[in-house]
């Protein structure tokens, strides 16, 4: 009975009401606010060399075939599935670089 009672339905703004990303981090910014940016990340060790990028997918592809179980844990709170086929990733991209 609850969840009918808080169920309700409005009219979202128009797309052209919206402020645009760089409008509402200056918004943001202006009132006091302050974001964090992203570390920039490397270029791809393999860049170039599609043999190597494909066998880093199998071999990626053949520890953690499907997806499913690290978004599971991802979504409810358990990111060292994540973090484990992250540094996976890194590790195999570390391993088969030829420089």
């Amino acid at each position: 009975m609850r969840m009918e009672e808080n169920k309700k339905t409005f009219i979202l703004p128009s797309i052209d009401m919206l402020p645009t990303s760089e409008e509402a981090v200056l918004a943001y910014e202006r009132e006091g606010g302050h974001l964090s940016l992203p570390d920039v990340f490397e270029t791809d060790l393999l860049a170039g060399n599609q043999q190597l990028q494909k066998l880093r997918s199998d071999n990626f592809n053949a520890a953690y075939p499907s997806f499913d179980v690290i978004f599971h844990c991802l979504v409810n709170g358990n990111c060292y599935p994540f973090k484990e086929g992250l540094q996976y990733f890194i590790d195999v991209t570390s391993w088969l670089n030829p420089n």
